[in-house]
């Protein structure tokens, strides 16, 4: 469907460029087909040069000229725009959107100038020699087709190339302006060249659409510019047609190059002045994007070096790139210190394999959050909590890695503290359930908690028959209240209480203890 396409639009191109004034020999001063050509070669590539071929062949081969000379024509006006797209193909990062400069300028020379120049010397060669008498001469016949060609590639090649820029406006608002920007310019160029106003007999006033042109370019960068020249000429081209024009004062030639003259000042000024604004956008967006960038660097730095943390970026060799004051700090040395330095320079030799493991599991994409040991500078142990995750580039490729480290030695001392606390509590527990002396444990209020299996064995009492009673299960009634009370007072003021009492067993017998 793409090769009945561009052979439909190319048929129509060519009968619109056999229709055009002073047209001679099949050689008109404005050939749209070439900008047809051309830009299917851009879009779609080499392979669409059939249709190319076969559109050219018919357009000429119901012509006048013979069949042979309609061959010859083809053939050129294929030839020429897959130079033409080559040569754009050269161009580094050339762009079809027309939106840099060098982009316009190199389809201006390459495309509508380089290219054309090759139709134009096989056409018109095929001309001469087939004896049509195209332009009184081959000199002239060759420069009509060239400019003839090029005009086309001006004119039309922009419009295909950039029309998918104008569909995507969606806003009201824009196309409303571009509904104003479109009827000022059919208009103004109707009335230039209506006869009945009598501009046309000053060239000057041709160019009253050059505001309309700027307007496109500056609004709607290069789609603006190029649909508002199209409809100029072919506005112009109709005028021309129908005797309206300042352009039909000399001969046949001087009024087919003043035309060409105005069509490709046109084309050109809007194409040129909209690349220009979009590079200046481009520009503008890209030193806002790269302002907002450094504003952000700046303020993600003053975070990671104000940061709590520390944060460690070694690359694909595990060599430390970055390392953040905090992190520096953790291991007692400077961050100069740790730049350029290997991972393993800070790691105790127990641990090197470990880490190895680690981190070929960053070069896997693996994420992990893991407990590990540092050496620091003076040889003690840094116990930290480490965020590991890969750093991926954007082919995918593995770049290095990135941890967040958080100092966890006093939580692993306080651990360790605890365990041996445990331990102690352990053993001096054990020591209280073997020992021969009665123990009792009470509150404040002195209600039993605890009391071991020699109390038991002493008193009688069960632990679960003691528990929650308070020591007057013992009491003997042979020592008065005040006894009593200094003994409690001298507790409960801190102090180590020291005597004898007479308590009485379960079973009523009295015991000294």
């Amino acid at each position: 469907w793409e090769l009945v396409c561009v052979l439909a639009a190319y048929l129509l191109a060519g009968e619109i460029g056999l229709a055009v004034p002073f047209t001679s020999g099949n050689i008109s001063p404005l050939w749209p087909p070439a900008g047809v050509a051309l830009a299917a070669m851009v879009i779609l590539g080499y392979r669409i040069w059939p249709a190319v071929a076969l559109g050219a062949f018919i357009v000429n081969f119901f012509t006048g000229i013979p069949h042979l000379a309609a061959v010859g024509m083809a053939l050129g006006n294929t030839v020429g725009p897959l130079c033409g797209a080559w040569l754009l193909r050269q161009l580094p990062r050339f762009q079809p959107s027309l939106t840099r400069l060098r982009d316009v300028l190199g389809m201006s020379i390459l495309g509508a100038f380089c290219g054309t120049a090759v139709s134009a010397t096989v056409g018109a060669g095929v001309l001469f020699l087939t004896g049509v008498n195209a332009w009184s001469g081959f000199a002239s016949a060759w420069l009509m087709w060239w400019l003839g060609d090029a005009m086309g590639v001006l004119i039309v090649t922009p419009l295909v190339l950039t029309f998918t820029g104008l569909m995507s406006i969606r806003e009201e608002r824009r196309l409303v302006e571009l509904a104003c920007l479109l009827l000022g310019a059919v208009g103004s160029a109707l009335v230039i060249f209506d006869p009945r106003l009598g501009l046309m007999r000053a060239d000057v006033f041709a160019f009253g659409v050059f505001p309309f042109v700027l307007w496109g370019a500056i609004r709607f960068e290069a789609p603006g510019a190029a649909i508002v020249s199209f409809l100029i000429s072919a506005i112009t081209v109709w005028g021309t047609a129908h005797g309206f024009s300042p352009f039909i004062r000399g001969n046949a030639l001087q009024n087919a190059t003043l035309l060409q003259s105005f069509l490709g000042v046109t084309a050109v000024s809007g194409m040129v002045l909209a690349a220009v604004i979009a590079e200046r956008a481009q520009l503008i967006r890209e030193q806002s994007a790269q302002e907002a960038l450094e504003r952000s660097e700046k303020s993600y730095r003053g975070i990671v070096e104000t940061a709590y943390e520390g944060i460690w970026k070694v690359d694909t060799d595990f060599i430390t790139s970055f390392v953040n004051g905090r992190m520096a700090e953790l291991l007692g040395y400077t961050v100069e210190e740790m730049l350029g330095r290997p991972l393993f320079d800070f790691l105790f030799e127990s641990d090197i394999e470990q880490k190895r493991l680690d981190l070929q599991r960053r070069r896997r994409g693996v994420s992990e959050q893991l407990e590990g040991r540092y050496r620091k500078k003076d040889g003690s142990v840094l116990w930290a909590r480490v965020a590991t995750s890969p750093i991926i580039g954007e082919d995918g490729g593995f770049e290095g890695a990135l941890a967040m480290v958080s100092d966890i030695t006093e939580q692993k001392r306080t651990e360790a503290e605890g365990r041996r606390s445990r331990e102690m509590i352990s053993l001096l527990s054990e020591a209280v359930k073997q020992t021969a002396d009665s123990v009792v444990i009470t509150d404040r209020q002195g209600t039993i908690e605890y009391v071991n299996p020699a109390f038991e064995a002493t008193t009688g009492y069960s632990p679960e028959e003691a528990i929650g009673k308070t020591p007057r299960i013992l009491k003997s009634a042979l020592h008065d209240r005040e006894f009593y009370s200094r003994l409690w007072n001298q507790i409960l003021e801190g102090e180590t209480f020291r005597g004898t009492l007479v308590n009485r067993k379960k079973s009523g017998e009295l015991y000294w203890t």
